[in-house]
């Protein structure tokens, strides 16, 4: 299976979103929060050109926004059908 992260900045409507989502779909993941780990904040920022969190990370490729925003691009990473 190919690694997801979850990079964020702690409990926030989109990091709940993109966590039920994985759930829902039986994905895991392993969650960051770069307020409390600076070497997930290092990670982050050597891996992606974001301004916002979360960032979902699936395998090389990075998703950041809101969780439409993300939703249809980590359904197509893993290949999951209807993106829902």
């Amino acid at each position: 299976m190919t690694p997801v992260t979850v990079y964020t900045t702690g409990a926030c409507a989109t990091s709940r979103a993109v966590a039920a989502f994985l759930t829902r779909h039986a994905i895991p993941f392993t969650e960051k929060n770069v307020n409390h780990d600076p070497q997930a904040r290092a990670e982050l920022l050597a891996r992606a050109d974001v301004s916002s969190l979360p960032v979902t990370r699936v395998g090389d490729q990075i998703f950041s926004g809101t969780f439409r925003d993300q939703r249809e691009g980590i359904a197509r990473a893993l290949r999951l059908t209807g993106g829902r």
